[in-house]
């Protein structure tokens, strides 16, 4: 049961990501064919429920998406350990979720590199997620692999390296006798 609610709170993360994404998307809707969505009395009051929803709570949907993360976080971290795909992703939401506290305290406008920034990760966040989503551990595969070398594959195996590998585990009560 807890894989699944791990995994819940995953999806419900990308929802929660998702709904702030719209904010842009509705915006950019609104500005390329607002005349057109207006001039018909039901796309005016879609758009106005879009926009109301959407770009209104803006902020909800980003401090949501970082609480979810947060429990996603927690739920898998205590199950599974550290996955670096997610950690970059979760780094990225964070780091996202920053930087509109940070716009947002000091009453800064929607133009300059905190807003390119902010557009910016958001892309980032996508791509972080798909790679999580697609491919989970290929980061600690690639990043966390034990190196090798050429001394160690071409070693013989002794008395003593197999006894080695066989006692790769042992507890407290062991070293007392």
């Amino acid at each position: 049961m807890f894989e699944e609610l791990g995994g819940f709170f995953g999806w419900l993360l990308i929802g929660a990501f998702a709904c702030t994404l719209l904010n842009y998307l509705v915006k950019f809707a609104n500005k390329k064919w607002g005349k057109t969505i207006s001039s018909n009395s039901s796309g005016k009051k879609t758009m106005k429920l879009l926009m109301t929803v959407f770009v209104r709570n803006h902020k909800f949907f980003g401090f949501l998406t970082a609480a979810l993360l947060l429990t996603h976080f927690t739920i898998q971290f205590s199950r599974y350990g550290i996955n670096l795909t997610g950690a970059l992703a979760a780094i990225l939401i964070i780091s996202q979720v920053s930087l509109g506290i940070y716009a947002t305290r000091a009453h800064k406008p929607r133009k300059g590199a905190w807003f390119v920034a902010h557009r910016l990760i958001a892309v980032l966040i996508i791509i972080g997620i798909l790679l999580h989503l697609l491919a989970p551990y290929s980061l600690n595969r690639i990043l966390l692999q034990p190196a090798t070398s050429a001394v160690q594959s071409t070693e013989t195996d002794t008395q003593s390296t197999v006894a080695d590998r066989q006692l790769t585990r042992f507890t407290k009560d062991d070293l007392q006798t």
